[in-house]
């Protein structure tokens, strides 16, 4: 059982890293023209899929750890969207943007300590 847990602990960074790119493609979805209705349904069902793939991570992760440690990951997706859309999208992240998402690390960080 011991190496189960071990593996789990991946499932919700895995989880996260799913659902931050289902909301990356939502987004670039959201952009697409309306000439290009194939390639808008294939990003939106692919961020759909990407959807479904973190919450069916999540839920195996839960049989195996503790629930407050898979939501953790969770509250930190907040900050890994900040993350990726300044990166991958470009997008300017203002200054209450980042004083945000160091307060969410801090709460994460504080509700996980014992």
């Amino acid at each position: 059982m011991h190496e189960y847990k071990t593996i789990a602990l991946i499932l919700p960074f895995l989880a996260s890293i799913s659902a931050v790119g289902g909301q990356l493609l939502y987004k670039h979805s959201a952009k697409l023209k309306k000439s290009e209705d194939i390639v808008w349904l294939l990003v939106l069902g692919m961020g759909n899929l990407l959807f479904v793939f973190s919450i069916i991570l999540n839920f195996v992760a839960m049989k195996y750890i503790p629930l407050f440690i898979v939501y953790s990951f969770t509250a930190m997706n907040y900050v890994f969207v900040t993350i990726a859309s300044s990166m991958i999208l470009r997008e300017k992240v203002k200054s209450n943007n980042i004083l945000a998402s160091v307060l969410i690390a801090i709460g994460v960080f504080l509700a996980s300590v014992k």
